[in-house]
């Protein structure tokens, strides 16, 4: 496992604990940010790679840190695992 890879997990991990934390289901997300239920959800299970407008809104509908996550994001960036790649900014 690379570093990368690492780092993806580690981002997706700490969305999933913020998500729990705040006691949010996908539904509930939804409501609260501009993106589906059903793109949220590949977002956290990496199915598809996170923009970084995303991880922002969610991370603070849910009320976490935003700094961390947002370094865990450009760590994995380069993750070959999750196919995270720079996704430009809307």
């Amino acid at each position: 496992m690379s570093a990368g890879s690492r780092d993806g997990e580690r981002m997706l991990a700490e969305l999933e604990r913020i998500k729990e934390r705040a006691g949010m289901s996908f539904a509930q997300l939804q409501a609260a940010v501009p993106y589906s239920r059903s793109a949220l959800h590949r977002y956290f299970t990496g199915q598809a790679p996170i923009p970084r407008d995303a991880l922002v809104w969610v991370v603070r509908a849910c009320g976490g840190d935003l700094a961390a996550l947002l370094r865990l994001w450009d760590a994995a960036q380069s993750d070959p695992v999750l196919g995270m790649r720079p996704v430009a900014a809307a």
